[in-house]
């Protein structure tokens, strides 16, 4: 019975260690919660994911009552689709080679003609050459045999419908043609390797800036070094510039390593020296952003243990649903609009943009510009929360 006792004894101890320490607590509970509602958010729905589809109305009768503008409005209300419009079939064509879209359909000027005057009309559907390009193709396609049908069945029935008054059933209204387009890189072996190298340098930015941010006065009180620089001639922006310089040293290390090892097994970038300058400039940003993010949440914890919770509660669902493992235009609704907008998701898509599809490096900053500019005002935020904390520290010795 006492060696029952004292075994119980200590399981009670390890049980009780998940309220004692944070870390256990996460990983124990917190950690796999996350990843279940983050699959759930992305994976889960009674729907498949969106598909991002670029189009191009080129019916030059315009407005709401051609056939063209009632193929648009159908995409938009299936809710398979997130639909973005373009001007020309050109413009339709960069967007795909850039990765803003991973579909296009471009519908001819004669669509609504056609059909109204018994004639089959024409479509073509462009699809990137890897398998999100795949699955588009497929999603897609099948969409269009459905509108087909619908169109097929209006034409036979007479019902009032867009295209009202067409007297004989027409066996194939409309003809679809499929064309694949291969962005640079991107749908090679070679472009593979190389987007998932940038997807590691995204991520370990996320976790060294959250760790430097949210860790630093922490870990430092531990060590009692913190002591020390309290009662040294630096000042607080002092010392958050040796933490940044720091931060970006240890991430420019961890981003050469795999850039080199993604090379050495065969990935290949676009990597003109304009490239390169505008890749770093996105890196930087990404980097004093995650930074920032860890020094505004620094407060809520009070031990390293409780920081490094903090970080991974923020970090592993970020890793998914913030454009840094998976691409916007990959997630489901809202999760693939805040991953477009927010700046670290931003930072990583201007990246992949111009190291992966060729965009030039100018208009890639372009882009990353409200990423640039709100990590710059959240940077200077998070340093007054760090001196704060810093005074704070001071008072307590």
């Amino acid at each position: 019975m006492g060696r029952l006792w004292r075994i119980l004894s200590e399981s009670y101890a390890a049980v009780h260690g998940l309220v004692r320490y944070k870390e256990l607590l996460f990983w124990a509970v917190i950690f796999p919660l996350i990843l279940y509602a983050i699959f759930i958010a992305i994976l889960g729905g009674p729907r498949p994911p969106r598909v991002t589809v670029g189009v191009y109305d080129g019916d030059p009768l315009g407005g709401n009552g051609t056939l063209g503008a009632h193929l648009v409005a159908a995409l938009r209300a299936s809710k398979l689709f997130t639909v973005k419009t373009y001007n020309s079939t050109q413009a339709l064509l960069h967007a795909l080679k850039v990765g803003q879209a991973s579909a296009g359909l471009a519908i001819p000027a004669n669509f609504t003609e056609s059909i109204t005057s018994g004639r089959p009309a024409g479509l073509r559907v462009y699809t990137t050459g890897s398998l999100w390009g795949l699955y588009s193709r497929m999603l897609l396609g099948g969409f269009l045999s459905s509108y087909e049908d619908s169109i097929r069945a209006s034409l036979a029935s007479g019902a009032p419908a867009p295209c009202r008054g067409v007297a004989s059933l027409i066996a194939d209204p409309v003809n679809v043609s499929y064309t694949s387009i291969s962005p640079p890189l991107l749908a090679t072996r070679a472009g593979v390797k190389a987007y998932h190298a940038v997807n590691m340098v995204g991520l370990e930015a996320l976790f060294i800036g959250l760790y430097t941010g949210a860790l630093s006065i922490n870990e430092r009180k531990r060590s009692g070094t913190l002591r020390v620089l309290l009662a040294s001639p630096m000042n607080g922006w002092e010392l958050l510039a040796a933490d940044t310089l720091g931060a970006l040293s240890i991430a420019a290390f961890s981003a050469f390593s795999v850039i080199a090892a993604s090379l050495a097994v065969g990935a290949r970038y676009t990597a003109s020296p304009t490239a390169v300058a505008a890749s770093l400039v996105l890196g930087l940003t990404a980097v004093f952003f995650t930074i920032s993010l860890g020094l505004l949440v620094a407060p809520l914890a009070r031990t390293p243990e409780g920081a490094g919770a903090l970080v991974n509660a923020i970090g592993f669902p970020v890793m998914f649903a913030g454009g840094v493992l998976v691409p916007p235009s990959a997630l489901p609704g809202a999760l693939g609009v805040f991953a477009a907008k927010w700046p670290l998701g931003q930072a990583l898509e201007a990246a992949r943009s111009v190291l992966l599809y060729g965009e030039p490096p100018s208009r890639a900053l372009w882009s990353a510009l409200p990423a640039m500019l709100v990590t710059a005002a959240l940077y200077v935020l998070g340093g007054l929360v760090y001196l704060r904390l810093l005074e704070r520290s001071a008072e307590y010795y």
